[in-house]
């Protein structure tokens, strides 16, 4: 009869989603293809079986699939939503594809909207605070996030849903990191990462990226290697969506970069869906080749979702600005927005010359975000390479007075300018310092450079 009867095709669809993800997702695409091809089916089957489209979609990793269906299921029951067993998701799913697209905005129309809608039922409003609480988290506003949390934890105990649970654990876990707590982020994401959820399979998914992140930034390379294995196992054992391999993708470019891996790194970038991510992912392979132009026009094209791509986009724009005064200037702007809204480890993350640039804007922001930054930046340092201070062949006297220019903001030009030689001299004394401390770019001689500062002065 489930195979025969459309309504006995969704009961049992429906029945599998919190036991079995795989074979739900087969149900889904079964019943779709049928009523696509022989036109079955009333009004009130046709929301249902968009509701759960949607429903599949979102498990795997199709944001904005998802919202479209759940929209399309609203219309299609009109007012008789909140009654129907199926259709009074549809809202909730709504809300869910607008945190997980990192757009979330408490003022903005569409979730207006959809706080309205769920308010018709308790049920349905203590779900929406555990998907506010997630989007909140992913926007970047840590704070709020824990504020929502704490307030819907005890009934999300009481009611012991298990969709409420994983969307409150990976806020938490999310906003812990954001704010520099370490110790209490790591245990939650190792936690959903072992945690398998038919339902809420990208809450594990995302905990092992985010693990990633956080061995990437502690400079723990082959760990967070480790993790990102583990990520795209399970991207490619579930099939996930365009959601996932952008996660997958963001990772795989820092690695790449880290490596030192440039090809492999514009690789990654083809795998990234979201144009956002896409974009400044670009802008960092430009970076990482000291080629401020190529990243510049990647981030003309971004269009921020969040506070979170706010500050990213402004810090990426300030390390390509060709004018110190410039770069200072962008750097003051995130610092404003980053410390108005607790993000410390997205600053901390972008590496030391973000790091320095804010340390020029240290005027602006909170004392207490400053010490923290700072100490969330010194753990990071091992994320890049020790460079050896003894090298086989000495740098003579001049090659050491351009080195010492190499981590400024200043051209090349400028730097012939500063030094009274010429822009071909200086290219000559360039080739030079490459070749003997083993670098191919401006960008990796810079880092050398900083970590050589104390070796630099004359003796």
């Amino acid at each position: 009869m489930v195979h025969t009867d459309l309504s006995a095709m969704l009961d049992s669809a429906w029945a599998h989603l919190f036991v079995a993800r795989r074979r739900f997702l087969d149900l889904v695409e079964h019943m779709s293809f049928r009523v696509g091809a022989d036109d079955v089916g009333d009004v009130v089957e046709r929301a249902r079986l968009a509701m759960l489209r949607s429903i599949a979609a979102t498990i795997d990793g199709g944001w904005d699939d998802g919202e479209s269906l759940a929209r399309e299921a609203i219309a299609l029951l009109g007012d008789q939503w909140p009654q129907d067993r199926v259709g009074r998701f549809a809202w909730n799913m709504v809300a869910r594809c607008v945190a997980l697209s990192e757009r979330w905005d408490d003022e903005a129309d569409e979730v207006t909207a959809a706080r309205r809608a769920v308010g018709v039922a308790a049920e349905r409003r203590l779900a929406y605070e555990g998907t506010r609480a997630l989007g909140l988290a992913l926007a970047g506003r840590p704070v709020d996030a824990l504020r929502t949390t704490a307030g819907v934890r005890r009934a999300a105990d009481i009611v012991n849903r298990g969709v409420l649970r994983a969307e409150l654990a990976l806020a938490d876990a999310i906003a812990h990191r954001e704010l520099g707590d370490r110790r209490r982020a790591v245990p939650e994401l190792h936690e959903l990462a072992e945690t398998r959820s038919e339902a809420m399979l990208f809450c594990q998914l995302y905990a092992v990226v985010e693990l990633s992140h956080a061995r990437l930034d502690e400079g723990d390379v082959e760990g967070a290697r480790s993790e990102f294995a583990r990520a795209e196992e399970l991207i490619a054992t579930e099939s996930f969506g365009p959601g996932g391999r952008t996660w997958l993708g963001r990772l795989g470019v820092l690695l790449a970069i880290a490596d030192d891996d440039l090809r492999t790194a514009h690789e990654w970038v083809e795998t990234i869906a979201d144009p956002f991510w896409r974009d400044t992912s670009t802008a960092r392979i430009h970076l990482a080749a000291n080629d401020r132009a190529a990243a510049n026009d990647a981030l003309d094209a971004l269009v921020p979702r969040c506070v979170r791509h706010e500050v990213v986009a402004t810090l990426l724009r300030a390390r390509a600005a060709d004018e110190q005064e410039e770069s200072v200037k962008l750097a003051a702007a995130a610092v404003e927005a980053a410390s108005g809204n607790g993000l410390l480890q997205t600053v901390a993350s972008e590496g030391p010359l973000a790091v320095e640039l804010v340390e020029l804007a240290s005027w602006r922001p909170p004392a207490d975000w400053m010490d923290r930054l700072r100490r969330a930046a010194a753990e990071g340092q091992r994320r890049w390479p020790l460079f050896p201070l003894t090298l086989s062949e000495p740098l003579t006297r001049r090659e050491r007075d351009v080195l010492r220019f190499l981590p400024s903001r200043l051209t090349v030009r400028e730097i012939a300018d500063e030094l009274f030689i010429s822009g071909n001299t200086l290219k000559f004394h360039l080739k030079l310092i490459y070749r003997k401390l083993g670098v191919s770019s401006r960008a990796e001689a810079a880092e050398i450079a900083r970590r050589m500062a104390d070796h630099l002065q004359d003796p």
